[in-house]
């Protein structure tokens, strides 16, 4: 087949065998009835990615009785049947593997970080970062050897809580996973509706590695007491606004609306790398409320252009 090496790529060796075949009509008593039928050899692909010949029978329609027809009426039934197994296509045959999900992980895995994270304008960069990181240091170098029918729930959620001692970090892996069988799914490498064995790993009761607690007031005065300008303001407008660090660095000037007393959340800025916000809902104004006039202030003091960051970094 002309494109058989994508799928001996994907499988680890798959072969799609070609046969001619021409059989003939019978004639013999089935539990219908008299029918004409004939047997012919296909092949299926097993679970661990070989494919096995096997010998068949498939009914062309009655001989005898009502609604019978003629030889000549069942051997162009067989015709149109074998029609498919003489001349097999790549979708047949992707078929099979998708029924079966032979696929190799690595390979589904590299599709997955080619076509879904190779998306800049689809996916924020901090994402794409994060998910590469965790495929090539940990996803693939376990996984990737094996078949996606091969890996199961037990054996994730054992390596999941051996591996990570965050059990948020345990959340975001086998998110990753999970999403990289719905990616096969959609691209009819695994069958339509069956659960991921990702989803199925259990990561046990929601934990912290330290104490989660709201600063009181007091408390937070402490701490900003403590701080120096710009880090200071840049925390205050954190509080007052409840935007993402990200975004409050990624302010300019332009963005900055004196009269209304508020911000635009435009864009983002993440490791020296200046971007959009991490999603369309993002994009948003917020009020500075009390911080207006500290803002007003650092302005005058830099004499600051529009186009020029409120925190220079």
């Amino acid at each position: 087949m002309p494109d058989e090496g994508t799928l001996q790529a994907l499988t680890g060796g798959l072969k799609v065998k070609v046969r001619v075949q021409h059989p003939k009509i019978l004639e013999a008593k089935f539990r219908e009835g008299w029918m004409w039928f004939f047997r012919y050899y296909a092949d299926e692909v097993q679970a661990d990615g070989s494919v096995a010949t096997v010998r068949k029978k498939h009914a062309a329609g009655l001989s005898r009785g009502d609604g019978k027809i003629a030889k000549k009426a069942a051997e162009i039934e067989r015709d149109k049947f074998l029609a498919k197994l003489n001349a097999p296509t790549m979708e047949a045959a992707i078929e099979q593997v998708a029924a079966t999900g032979v696929v190799l992980f690595s390979e589904v895995a590299k599709m997955y970080e080619v076509g879904y994270l190779g998306r800049e304008l689809q996916i924020a960069k901090p994402t794409r970062v994060k998910e590469q990181f965790y495929l090539e240091k940990y996803i693939v170098p376990k996984w990737g050897a094996l078949r996606l029918n091969q890996i199961r729930p037990q054996a994730i959620e054992d390596w999941l809580h051996t591996t990570f001692d965050s059990w948020w970090t345990m959340h975001g892996v086998r998110a990753i996973m999970s999403r990289i069988f719905y990616y096969a799914e959609g691209h009819g490498l695994w069958e339509e509706g069956r659960r991921s064995p990702a989803s199925k790993a259990k990561l046990g009761r929601r934990r912290y590695a330290y104490e989660r607690r709201i600063l009181s007031f007091e408390e937070t005065a402490r701490v900003l007491h403590h701080l120096e300008e710009p880090n200071k303001l840049i925390v205050e407008t954190c509080i007052a606004t409840g935007a993402r660090i990200s975004e409050v660095l990624g302010l300019k000037w332009k963005h900055v609306d004196f009269k209304a007393g508020a911000i635009k959340i435009e864009q983002r800025v993440w490791q020296q790398d200046v971007g959009r916000p991490k999603s369309e809902d993002s994009r948003r104004t917020l009020g500075l409320g009390d911080l207006v006039e500290r803002y007003r202030a650092a302005a005058a003091a830099d004499a600051a252009g529009a186009n020029e960051f409120v925190f220079q970094q």
